[in-house]
């Protein structure tokens, strides 16, 4: 099996920091917000943990993790045909 090393500069390494906090931030401010628009908690909390499944990957999955949150605030807009 091959291993895949991927090098990251710093910059490189402060920008994927700050895209998974601009998610993480996202997912906490919902709790705070408490409504769930035109969806249901249910769907949110799904996608909510597959979000989270993808920021636990090594190295997290950060195009996954923004995906599903786009997917979740297109729900909460009463959006849900993709």
């Amino acid at each position: 099996m091959k291993t895949h090393c991927r090098r990251l500069s710093l910059g490189n390494l402060g920008q994927l920091q700050q895209r998974i906090r601009a998610v993480s931030d996202w997912w906490s401010q919902l709790d705070v917000c408490g409504e769930p628009g035109a969806t249901t908690w249910e769907v949110l909390e799904t996608l909510r943990q597959q979000v989270t499944d993808c920021l636990s990957k090594d190295p997290p999955d950060i195009d996954e993790a923004e995906s599903l949150t786009a997917i979740a605030q297109l729900r909460m807009t009463g959006q849900s045909e993709l």
